[in-house]
């Protein structure tokens, strides 16, 4: 496997320590130090969503014209590690959202270029196993990220308003926008495929028509599936609401990661010879029998929950991406990723504000069961979608 894309991963890997020692508090505090209600919560994550969304269009788009990944990269790493700690000076929700639109800001910025780099450096007959081993090490990061937290509840370092945390996850954030400091541009390991624009001549414009009928069949089934797919954090607040301590609640997240990093890189090397679309089918499944779970279980099943999710992430998130990469031109990569991250952002979007408002109008186990009931919809599309 390339150097860069082991690199890539180690810098994916400490910002992940910092995003998830951060993030599994965010609910909480929102709800329970700021005494927000669900819906506020919903818009907090959703427009943090769009924020990614559209910054990863604009940033994939921009990348394939001037021919650079990295200054994109290294922006965005920057932006994200400044973002987390000023959640500790917050006390209004407001606040919240802008701080988290500014970490937020910083993954849509990277996140396009960097997958487009992957895609850059790796033999196409290996793209599952290249962002199948990006995630592995991103998600190995998260779990790292999430025991530390669970450490420091542990050991009574956490305040009581949980603002010492977010200082906390600060530091490997640092860390990992220092490696991308450390980072050169690589070759594209066919040079055709990634040449910057000559001087004197315009930048090449990204034109739709250039995109495959299959692609936009892609593209349309992830974005339906994202419609059900609302913020993680509504997982970790219903824990939280059935009783579970915060030390149980951040350890459930614990397992997740785990199984999430157990099953990543083999998920993504297993596509790549039994198919991107079979594995994707699993993952959906899996989404909805969770999202069914938290509706209908009590904190005795959390666990096993959480596990089963880690599963579905596993299965789909370097899978998807993978199969976007496989139908995209090759010299508008970055463009074709950017514009699958804005349509399926977009979509999480409004599945956010959806969830947060079912929450609080119906109860939350109302939110649960549309999520399930969409994934489960977008998973039985998948035979239909394969035969076009």
């Amino acid at each position: 496997m390339p150097r860069v894309i082991w690199h890539l991963g180690w810098i994916s890997f400490f910002a992940d320590v910092s995003s998830e020692m951060a993030y599994p508090i965010v609910p909480l505090f929102v709800s329970q130090v700021l005494r927000a209600p669900v819906a506020a919560l919903g818009a907090i994550e959703g427009v943090a969503q769009a924020v990614v969304s559209i910054m990863k269009g604009w940033s994939g788009v921009q990348s394939d014209r001037i021919g650079r990944r990295l200054p994109f990269v290294q922006w965005g790493y920057g932006l994200s590690a400044i973002g987390k700690p000023l959640l500790a000076f917050t006390s209004v929700w407001p606040a919240v959202l802008g701080a988290r639109s500014l970490d937020r800001l910083g993954k849509g910025l990277r996140t396009t270029a960097r997958d487009a780099l992957i895609a850059d450096a790796a033999d196409p007959r290996d793209y599952g196993k290249a962002f199948g081993l990006h995630s592995g090490l991103d998600t190995a990061g998260a779990f790292v990220g999430v025991m530390l937290l669970a450490l420091l509840v542990w050991r009574g370092l956490a305040s009581a308003d949980f603002r010492n945390l977010f200082l906390w996850a600060g530091v490997p954030g640092l860390v990992s926008w220092f490696l991308t400091l450390l980072l050169r541009e690589p070759r594209a390991r066919d040079a055709s495929e990634a040449k910057p624009p000559e001087a004197g001549k315009a930048a090449k414009r990204f034109d739709l028509k250039s995109l495959s009928p299959a692609y936009w069949r892609a593209l349309g089934l992830s974005t339906l599936f994202a419609l059900a797919n609302s913020s993680d954090t509504f997982l970790l607040l219903r824990a939280s609401t059935l009783g579970m301590s915060l030390l149980a609640v951040v350890l459930s997240y614990a397992l997740y990661n785990v199984t999430y990093t157990l099953t990543t890189y083999p998920s993504g090397a297993l596509s790549d010879r039994l198919g991107r679309w079979r594995l994707l089918a699993i993952g959906w499944v899996f989404y909805a029998i969770v999202y069914a779970g938290f509706a209908m279980s009590g904190a005795g099943l959390i666990w096993l929950l959480f596990a089963l999710y880690g599963v579905y992430i596993g299965a789909t998130q370097g899978v998807n991406r993978a199969l976007i990469a496989d139908l995209a031109p090759k010299d508008a990569r970055g463009s074709a990723l950017g514009l699958f991250h804005m349509s399926t952002g977009f979509a999480t979007l409004l599945a956010s504000l959806l969830g947060g408002w079912l929450w609080d109008r119906y109860g939350a186990p109302a939110t649960f069961y549309a999520g399930s009931g969409l994934a489960l919809v977008s998973a039985a599309l998948i035979p239909l979608t394969r035969s076009k």
